[in-house]
């Protein structure tokens, strides 16, 4: 499994993070996919994640 975080920037009050995936499943084969998550911050603690 490899993961990391592609791209990422700042809005101000939030972050937004695209992350690539890949993985292999034993029965579905090798699998990618490219999730985004958006963090709020306050106090340098996320209060708020969606995906």
């Amino acid at each position: 499994m490899q993961t990391g975080v592609e791209d990422y920037d700042h809005l101000g009050f939030a972050l937004l993070f695209k992350h690539q995936c890949d993985y292999y499943h034993r029965e579905w084969g090798p699998k990618q996919y490219t999730p985004i998550s958006v963090q709020e911050w306050q106090d340098s603690q996320i209060i708020r994640e969606k995906f």
